[in-house]
């Protein structure tokens, strides 16, 4: 589920046909990224830190998941509200990953 499963095409910007349900967006839109079978790939980090070769899926109502199996984390988070990708819950989805990924590390370089 985490390999490529689109060959050379990339991941692009989500454009809405519904604005009332769906706003468009843009994940990492300087960072390659791919589909697996249910996953987007991310093929470079990102810069709050999700590793190269992590997993995302998000879904409507804001509904999000990924893995980081290069750092050993996932998460998942559930909120409900349309329309879908409202910035303030980007945002929030964004602080959660980051202070996650914050919180792995210090418990990595603690355990070594």
């Amino acid at each position: 589920m985490g390999r490529n499963h689109i060959g050379d095409l990339l991941v692009t910007r989500f454009t809405s046909a519904i604005p009332a349900f769906v706003n468009d967006l843009d994940l990492h839109p300087d960072i390659p990224k791919k589909w697996g079978l249910g996953w987007m790939i991310n093929e470079a980090q990102t810069p709050e830190g999700r590793s190269a070769g992590s997993l995302a899926w998000v879904g409507t109502p804001i509904r999000t998941t990924g893995s980081n199996p290069a750092r050993d984390v996932a998460g998942v988070i559930l909120m409900q509200l349309l329309p879908f990708a409202d910035p303030d819950c980007l945002e929030c989805f964004r602080g959660v990953r980051t202070e996650h990924l914050c919180h792995a590390r210090t418990a990595r370089s603690r355990a070594a």
